[in-house]
């Protein structure tokens, strides 16, 4: 099993960013920029994400959510509001206790 980064995870959880993105940032405008394996800056516009909604993405979302441990889940979260991304009203994420 190949360990993964919590910036892996995050990406992952909110299915945001192409594939081989190792980091995401979120501009002041609430845009989000990623930058792949090897590059210097955040070259990659990946936009901003759709309102919360039921279907696949959400359940995908959720269930690698609920695959976590209590401390995976409080990691996660701490690194996403350091950010300033907001699971609950961006993603739909139930990252609350």
């Amino acid at each position: 099993m190949t360990q993964t980064t919590l910036m892996e995870d995050l990406i992952n959880l909110i299915n945001l960013g192409p594939t081989g993105s190792v980091e995401i940032i979120k501009t002041s405008d609430g845009h989000y920029l990623g930058r792949k394996a090897g590059n210097i800056g955040f070259n990659i516009y990946i936009g901003q994400p759709s309102k919360p909604h039921d279907g696949p993405g959400l359940t995908r979302s959720l269930a690698i959510w609920d695959s976590w441990t209590q401390n995976k889940r409080e990691s996660v979260v701490a690194l996403s509001e350091s950010l300033g991304i907001d699971l609950i009203k961006e993603f739909g994420i139930p990252c609350m206790p």
